[in-house]
Protein backbone atom coordinates (compact mmCIF):
# COMPACT_ATOMS: atom_id res chain seq x y z
CA UNK A 1 0.00 0.00 0.00
CA UNK A 2 2.85 2.24 1.11
CA UNK A 3 4.10 1.73 -2.82
CA UNK A 4 1.03 2.70 -4.41
CA UNK A 5 0.47 5.77 -2.35
CA UNK A 6 3.99 6.70 -3.34
CA UNK A 7 3.69 6.37 -6.59
CA UNK A 8 0.36 7.71 -7.14
CA UNK A 9 0.98 10.87 -4.97
CA UNK A 10 5.04 11.59 -5.39
CA UNK A 11 6.28 10.30 -8.22
CA UNK A 12 2.66 10.38 -10.82
CA UNK A 13 2.64 14.16 -10.02
CA UNK A 14 6.20 14.66 -10.81
CA UNK A 15 6.34 12.64 -13.90
CA UNK A 16 4.17 14.56 -16.60
CA UNK A 17 4.72 18.65 -16.60
CA UNK A 18 1.42 20.42 -16.49
CA UNK A 19 2.75 24.24 -16.82
CA UNK A 20 3.40 25.14 -20.37
CA UNK A 21 -0.23 26.09 -22.54
CA UNK A 22 0.10 24.19 -25.42
CA UNK A 23 2.21 21.66 -24.19
CA UNK A 24 2.67 18.32 -21.94
CA UNK A 25 5.77 17.21 -21.12
CA UNK A 26 7.64 14.30 -19.64
CA UNK A 27 10.87 15.51 -18.81
CA UNK A 28 13.51 13.05 -16.72
CA UNK A 29 17.09 12.52 -15.83
CA UNK A 30 17.96 8.67 -15.75
CA UNK A 31 21.25 6.23 -15.05
CA UNK A 32 20.67 6.66 -19.62
CA UNK A 33 20.65 10.16 -19.58
CA UNK A 34 17.94 13.39 -20.14
CA UNK A 35 15.03 11.89 -21.13
CA UNK A 36 12.37 14.29 -22.86
CA UNK A 37 9.05 12.89 -24.17
CA UNK A 38 5.73 14.85 -25.49
CA UNK A 39 2.39 13.41 -24.71
CA UNK A 40 -1.56 14.80 -24.97
CA UNK A 41 -4.33 14.17 -23.27
CA UNK A 42 -6.86 11.97 -24.78
CA UNK A 43 -10.59 11.54 -22.95
CA UNK A 44 -11.19 7.87 -21.91
CA UNK A 45 -14.37 8.24 -23.30
CA UNK A 46 -12.35 8.78 -26.98
CA UNK A 47 -10.38 5.52 -26.85
CA UNK A 48 -13.31 3.12 -25.19
CA UNK A 49 -15.68 4.23 -28.16
CA UNK A 50 -12.47 4.10 -30.88
CA UNK A 51 -12.00 0.31 -29.55
CA UNK A 52 -15.57 -0.83 -29.40
CA UNK A 53 -16.51 1.12 -32.74
CA UNK A 54 -13.36 -0.61 -34.42
CA UNK A 55 -14.24 -3.90 -33.47
CA UNK A 56 -18.28 -3.47 -34.16
CA UNK A 57 -17.49 -2.72 -37.48
CA UNK A 58 -14.67 -4.28 -38.94
CA UNK A 59 -14.79 -7.45 -36.65
CA UNK A 60 -11.76 -9.80 -36.77
CA UNK A 61 -9.52 -7.06 -38.74
CA UNK A 62 -10.23 -4.51 -36.31
CA UNK A 63 -9.39 -6.47 -33.30
CA UNK A 64 -6.03 -7.49 -34.49
CA UNK A 65 -5.39 -3.87 -35.76
CA UNK A 66 -5.98 -2.39 -32.25
CA UNK A 67 -3.64 -5.22 -30.52
CA UNK A 68 -0.83 -4.29 -33.29
CA UNK A 69 -0.95 -0.47 -32.26
CA UNK A 70 -1.08 -1.42 -28.59
CA UNK A 71 2.02 -3.40 -28.82
CA UNK A 72 3.88 -1.61 -30.80
CA UNK A 73 3.14 1.54 -28.49
CA UNK A 74 4.35 -0.62 -25.47
CA UNK A 75 7.26 -1.87 -27.40
CA UNK A 76 8.08 2.10 -28.30
CA UNK A 77 7.47 2.70 -24.70
CA UNK A 78 9.95 0.90 -23.65
CA UNK A 79 12.62 2.03 -25.90
CA UNK A 80 11.65 5.71 -25.13
CA UNK A 81 12.10 5.64 -21.60
CA UNK A 82 15.26 3.26 -22.12
CA UNK A 83 13.90 0.71 -19.90
CA UNK A 84 16.34 -2.31 -19.34
CA UNK A 85 16.45 -5.12 -21.57
CA UNK A 86 17.91 -8.65 -21.10
CA UNK A 87 20.04 -7.83 -23.98
CA UNK A 88 21.89 -4.40 -22.10
CA UNK A 89 21.00 -5.29 -18.23
CA UNK A 90 21.22 -8.00 -15.96
CA UNK A 91 18.48 -10.20 -14.84
CA UNK A 92 17.45 -8.86 -11.67
CA UNK A 93 17.49 -5.23 -12.77
CA UNK A 94 14.84 -6.44 -15.71
CA UNK A 95 13.30 -7.99 -13.14
CA UNK A 96 13.22 -4.95 -10.76
CA UNK A 97 12.02 -2.60 -13.68
CA UNK A 98 9.43 -5.13 -14.03
CA UNK A 99 8.43 -4.88 -10.63
CA UNK A 100 8.01 -0.99 -10.55
CA UNK A 101 6.99 -0.61 -14.09
CA UNK A 102 3.99 -2.85 -13.10
CA UNK A 103 3.32 -0.75 -10.23
CA UNK A 104 3.32 2.29 -11.93
CA UNK A 105 1.63 1.75 -14.62
CA UNK A 106 -1.10 0.69 -11.76
CA UNK A 107 -1.14 3.82 -10.53
CA UNK A 108 -1.48 5.70 -13.89
CA UNK A 109 -4.32 3.80 -15.36
CA UNK A 110 -5.79 1.84 -12.77
CA UNK A 111 -6.98 1.45 -8.56
CA UNK A 112 -4.60 -1.84 -8.23
CA UNK A 113 -1.97 -3.82 -9.82
CA UNK A 114 -0.64 -7.44 -8.95
CA UNK A 115 2.10 -9.09 -10.11
CA UNK A 116 0.46 -13.09 -9.92
CA UNK A 117 3.40 -14.63 -11.88
CA UNK A 118 6.78 -13.61 -13.72
CA UNK A 119 9.14 -15.86 -14.86
CA UNK A 120 11.53 -14.40 -16.70
CA UNK A 121 13.15 -18.32 -17.64
CA UNK A 122 9.93 -18.59 -19.28
CA UNK A 123 9.39 -15.44 -20.68
CA UNK A 124 5.75 -15.75 -18.83
CA UNK A 125 4.64 -12.54 -17.35
CA UNK A 126 0.99 -12.79 -15.30
CA UNK A 127 -0.28 -9.18 -13.75
CA UNK A 128 -4.18 -8.51 -12.13
CA UNK A 129 -5.59 -4.77 -12.27
CA UNK A 130 -8.85 -3.13 -10.38
CA UNK A 131 -10.89 -0.91 -12.96
CA UNK A 132 -8.12 -0.64 -14.98
CA UNK A 133 -8.80 2.47 -18.19
CA UNK A 134 -10.82 2.05 -21.06
CA UNK A 135 -11.61 -1.57 -21.06
CA UNK A 136 -13.38 -1.23 -17.70
CA UNK A 137 -16.27 0.18 -19.72
CA UNK A 138 -16.00 -1.71 -22.56
CA UNK A 139 -14.60 -4.73 -21.90
CA UNK A 140 -11.91 -4.83 -24.43
CA UNK A 141 -8.48 -3.42 -23.56
CA UNK A 142 -6.59 -4.37 -27.11
CA UNK A 143 -5.07 -1.07 -26.72
CA UNK A 144 -3.72 -0.07 -23.30
CA UNK A 145 -4.15 -3.52 -21.64
CA UNK A 146 -3.10 -6.31 -23.93
CA UNK A 147 -1.38 -5.01 -26.29
CA UNK A 148 0.57 -2.52 -24.78
CA UNK A 149 1.46 -4.28 -21.78
CA UNK A 150 2.57 -7.34 -24.27
CA UNK A 151 4.71 -4.53 -25.69
CA UNK A 152 6.22 -3.13 -22.56
CA UNK A 153 6.67 -7.10 -21.80
CA UNK A 154 8.53 -7.74 -25.12
CA UNK A 155 10.93 -4.93 -25.13
CA UNK A 156 12.29 -5.88 -21.56
CA UNK A 157 13.03 -9.89 -22.98
CA UNK A 158 13.93 -8.47 -26.24
CA UNK A 159 11.50 -10.50 -28.46
CA UNK A 160 8.66 -8.29 -30.03
CA UNK A 161 7.54 -12.55 -30.58
CA UNK A 162 5.92 -12.34 -27.50
CA UNK A 163 2.28 -11.78 -27.05
CA UNK A 164 -0.47 -10.65 -24.78
CA UNK A 165 -3.86 -11.93 -23.94
CA UNK A 166 -6.91 -10.57 -21.30
CA UNK A 167 -8.07 -13.32 -20.02
CA UNK A 168 -10.65 -11.70 -17.21
CA UNK A 169 -12.39 -8.08 -17.68
CA UNK A 170 -14.08 -5.94 -15.18
CA UNK A 171 -15.74 -4.60 -18.31
CA UNK A 172 -16.88 -8.47 -19.01
CA UNK A 173 -18.21 -8.15 -15.23
CA UNK A 174 -14.95 -10.32 -14.40
CA UNK A 175 -13.89 -9.56 -10.66
CA UNK A 176 -10.47 -8.02 -11.56
CA UNK A 177 -8.57 -7.75 -15.15
CA UNK A 178 -6.06 -10.20 -15.71
CA UNK A 179 -3.19 -10.05 -18.52
CA UNK A 180 -1.09 -12.58 -19.32
CA UNK A 181 2.02 -12.68 -21.96
CA UNK A 182 3.93 -15.25 -23.01
CA UNK A 183 5.03 -17.24 -26.16
CA UNK A 184 2.30 -17.81 -28.72
CA UNK A 185 2.01 -21.22 -28.37
CA UNK A 186 1.86 -21.39 -24.16
CA UNK A 187 -0.71 -18.48 -24.94
CA UNK A 188 -2.80 -20.55 -27.65
CA UNK A 189 -3.51 -23.03 -24.61
CA UNK A 190 -4.61 -20.56 -22.60
CA UNK A 191 -6.99 -18.40 -24.91
CA UNK A 192 -8.58 -18.50 -28.21
CA UNK A 193 -8.33 -14.68 -28.28
CA UNK A 194 -4.61 -14.41 -28.61
CA UNK A 195 -2.87 -12.85 -31.62
CA UNK A 196 0.37 -13.61 -33.55
CA UNK A 197 1.64 -9.77 -34.37
CA UNK A 198 4.85 -9.74 -35.89
CA UNK A 199 4.89 -6.25 -37.10
CA UNK A 200 7.19 -4.22 -35.67
CA UNK A 201 7.20 -0.88 -36.36
CA UNK A 202 10.27 0.83 -34.72
CA UNK A 203 10.49 4.62 -34.35
CA UNK A 204 12.70 6.86 -32.56
CA UNK A 205 11.62 9.23 -30.33
CA UNK A 206 15.12 10.11 -28.82
CA UNK A 207 16.34 11.63 -31.93
CA UNK A 208 17.61 15.48 -31.89
CA UNK A 209 14.31 16.05 -34.44
CA UNK A 210 12.09 15.09 -32.62
CA UNK A 211 13.78 17.07 -29.68
CA UNK A 212 13.65 20.17 -31.59
CA UNK A 213 10.34 20.03 -33.23
CA UNK A 214 8.50 19.33 -29.80
CA UNK A 215 10.59 21.79 -28.03
CA UNK A 216 8.56 24.20 -25.11
CA UNK A 217 7.96 27.44 -27.05
CA UNK A 218 6.40 30.55 -25.50
CA UNK A 219 2.46 30.43 -27.01
CA UNK A 220 0.93 33.48 -28.78
CA UNK A 221 -2.67 32.75 -28.60
CA UNK A 222 -3.41 29.83 -26.15
CA UNK A 223 -2.49 30.85 -22.14
CA UNK A 224 -4.49 27.68 -20.28
CA UNK A 225 -2.46 25.31 -18.37
CA UNK A 226 -3.40 21.99 -16.90
CA UNK A 227 -2.19 23.28 -13.91
CA UNK A 228 -3.97 26.89 -14.37
CA UNK A 229 -7.21 24.75 -14.74
CA UNK A 230 -6.71 22.74 -11.96
CA UNK A 231 -5.87 25.74 -9.94
CA UNK A 232 -9.02 27.45 -10.58
CA UNK A 233 -11.23 23.83 -10.37
CA UNK A 234 -11.96 23.56 -13.83
CA UNK A 235 -10.05 20.06 -13.97
CA UNK A 236 -10.12 18.43 -11.09
CA UNK A 237 -7.03 16.14 -10.26
CA UNK A 238 -6.33 13.20 -7.38
CA UNK A 239 -4.15 10.46 -7.34
CA UNK A 240 -2.58 11.07 -10.71
CA UNK A 241 -6.27 11.00 -12.20
CA UNK A 242 -7.52 13.87 -14.35
CA UNK A 243 -10.96 14.62 -15.00
CA UNK A 244 -12.88 17.55 -16.60
CA UNK A 245 -16.95 17.26 -16.33
CA UNK A 246 -16.45 13.89 -14.68
CA UNK A 247 -14.80 12.34 -17.80
CA UNK A 248 -11.17 11.06 -17.19
CA UNK A 249 -8.21 12.32 -19.66
CA UNK A 250 -5.30 10.24 -20.36
CA UNK A 251 -1.57 11.44 -21.13
CA UNK A 252 -0.79 9.38 -23.80
CA UNK A 253 2.69 10.07 -25.28
CA UNK A 254 2.36 10.98 -29.25
CA UNK A 255 3.71 7.86 -30.74
CA UNK A 256 0.13 6.58 -29.30
CA UNK A 257 -1.18 9.32 -31.85
CA UNK A 258 1.19 8.89 -34.71
CA UNK A 259 0.83 5.28 -34.70
CA UNK A 260 -2.84 5.13 -34.53
CA UNK A 261 -3.15 7.70 -37.16
CA UNK A 262 -0.10 6.26 -39.71
CA UNK A 263 -1.83 2.71 -39.08
CA UNK A 264 -5.75 3.47 -39.88
CA UNK A 265 -5.53 3.01 -43.85
CA UNK A 266 -5.24 -0.52 -42.79
CA UNK A 267 -8.84 -0.42 -42.48
CA UNK A 268 -11.34 0.22 -44.92
CA UNK A 269 -11.99 3.96 -44.67
CA UNK A 270 -10.04 3.83 -41.46
CA UNK A 271 -9.14 7.51 -41.75
CA UNK A 272 -13.01 8.51 -42.22
CA UNK A 273 -13.99 6.27 -39.51
CA UNK A 274 -11.29 7.54 -37.14
CA UNK A 275 -12.43 11.64 -37.80
CA UNK A 276 -15.89 10.56 -37.52
CA UNK A 277 -15.30 8.90 -33.68
CA UNK A 278 -13.26 11.74 -33.07
CA UNK A 279 -16.13 14.27 -33.89
CA UNK A 280 -18.46 12.44 -32.37
CA UNK A 281 -16.96 12.28 -28.92
CA UNK A 282 -15.68 15.92 -29.66
CA UNK A 283 -19.41 17.14 -30.22
CA UNK A 284 -20.51 14.99 -26.58
CA UNK A 285 -17.43 17.20 -25.05
CA UNK A 286 -18.59 20.72 -26.42
CA UNK A 287 -21.95 20.57 -25.80
CA UNK A 288 -21.27 19.85 -21.93
CA UNK A 289 -20.31 23.96 -21.91
CA UNK A 290 -22.54 26.22 -21.24
CA UNK A 291 -20.84 29.01 -23.26
CA UNK A 292 -19.20 27.90 -25.70
CA UNK A 293 -16.73 30.60 -27.28
CA UNK A 294 -13.37 30.39 -29.59
CA UNK A 295 -11.44 30.95 -26.78
CA UNK A 296 -12.73 27.90 -25.09
CA UNK A 297 -11.68 26.17 -28.13
CA UNK A 298 -8.03 27.72 -28.02
CA UNK A 299 -7.92 26.96 -24.38
CA UNK A 300 -9.19 23.34 -24.45
CA UNK A 301 -6.75 22.20 -27.31
CA UNK A 302 -3.76 24.01 -25.46
CA UNK A 303 -4.64 21.87 -21.90
CA UNK A 304 -4.64 18.59 -24.35
CA UNK A 305 -1.32 19.68 -25.54
CA UNK A 306 -2.04 19.81 -28.80
CA UNK A 307 -0.11 23.80 -29.22
CA UNK A 308 -0.56 27.19 -29.32
CA UNK A 309 -4.12 27.88 -31.77
CA UNK A 310 -5.43 31.11 -33.21
CA UNK A 311 -8.85 30.85 -33.59
CA UNK A 312 -11.01 34.34 -34.86
CA UNK A 313 -14.86 34.79 -33.53
CA UNK A 314 -15.49 35.16 -36.78
CA UNK A 315 -13.13 31.81 -37.71
CA UNK A 316 -11.70 33.55 -40.88
CA UNK A 317 -7.87 32.90 -39.59
CA UNK A 318 -7.83 29.28 -37.46
CA UNK A 319 -4.06 28.39 -37.12
CA UNK A 320 -2.15 26.18 -35.12
CA UNK A 321 1.55 26.49 -33.90
CA UNK A 322 3.89 23.64 -32.24
CA UNK A 323 1.33 20.64 -33.41
CA UNK A 324 3.54 17.65 -31.92
CA UNK A 325 5.85 16.36 -33.88
CA UNK A 326 6.92 12.76 -34.89
CA UNK A 327 8.78 10.51 -37.38
CA UNK A 328 5.84 9.30 -38.38
CA UNK A 329 4.17 12.46 -39.28
CA UNK A 330 4.34 12.78 -42.58
CA UNK A 331 2.61 9.39 -42.93
CA UNK A 332 -0.81 10.81 -40.88
CA UNK A 333 -4.14 12.82 -41.75
CA UNK A 334 -4.29 14.67 -38.08
CA UNK A 335 -7.72 12.50 -38.08
CA UNK A 336 -7.94 13.13 -33.94
CA UNK A 337 -7.54 16.64 -34.16
CA UNK A 338 -9.00 17.34 -36.88
CA UNK A 339 -12.54 15.63 -35.58
CA UNK A 340 -12.65 17.46 -32.35
CA UNK A 341 -11.60 20.95 -33.57
CA UNK A 342 -14.58 20.16 -36.29
CA UNK A 343 -16.79 19.18 -33.60
CA UNK A 344 -16.10 22.16 -31.41
CA UNK A 345 -16.66 24.13 -34.26
CA UNK A 346 -19.33 22.88 -35.34
CA UNK A 347 -21.37 23.29 -31.96
CA UNK A 348 -19.97 26.52 -31.48
CA UNK A 349 -22.07 27.70 -34.84
CA UNK A 350 -24.61 25.32 -34.18
CA UNK A 351 -24.11 23.84 -37.89
CA UNK A 352 -22.20 20.54 -39.21
CA UNK A 353 -18.60 22.26 -39.99
CA UNK A 354 -15.43 20.52 -41.48
CA UNK A 355 -12.16 21.52 -40.68
CA UNK A 356 -9.72 20.68 -42.92
CA UNK A 357 -5.41 22.05 -44.03
CA UNK A 358 -5.02 24.49 -45.88
CA UNK A 359 -0.87 24.83 -45.59
CA UNK A 360 1.66 23.68 -43.13
CA UNK A 361 4.98 24.31 -42.32
CA UNK A 362 7.67 22.57 -40.81
CA UNK A 363 10.69 24.77 -42.20
CA UNK A 364 10.78 26.85 -38.67
CA UNK A 365 11.59 23.87 -36.40
CA UNK A 366 8.46 23.50 -35.54
CA UNK A 367 4.90 22.42 -36.80
CA UNK A 368 2.56 24.76 -37.64
CA UNK A 369 -1.05 24.31 -40.19
CA UNK A 370 -3.28 26.95 -41.57
CA UNK A 371 -7.20 25.76 -41.63
CA UNK A 372 -9.83 26.20 -43.64
CA UNK A 373 -13.76 24.83 -43.22
CA UNK A 374 -16.43 23.83 -45.34
CA UNK A 375 -20.11 23.75 -43.99
CA UNK A 376 -22.00 20.62 -44.99
CA UNK A 377 -26.00 21.11 -46.01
Amino acid sequence: MLTNWYIKNIIIPNFVKYDNPGFVIIEQNTKSGNIYQRDIFLSEELLSRLETEITATYGEKGKVFLYKIGKNFGWDYGKAFKIPTLKTSKVGDVKQAAIFLSKFIGGMWAQRSDIIKLDMENNYFEITFEDYVVCRHNGLGYLLNSGSICGLWAWMLGDFNLEGVQTKCQGRKDSECKTICAPLTTLSKISNESYMMPDLIETNSLSEDYRIYNKIRPPMFSTSTVKELITSNVLTYKNGIVEYHDERYLPMRIEFLFLLESQIGYLQDGDKFLFQVAFDVGTRIAKKEKYMSTKFISDFMSFQGWGDMLITTDLSRISIQYYPWHELYAKTKKDVFLGLLSAFISVYKNKRITVEIKDEDLKKGFVSMNFIIKEQS
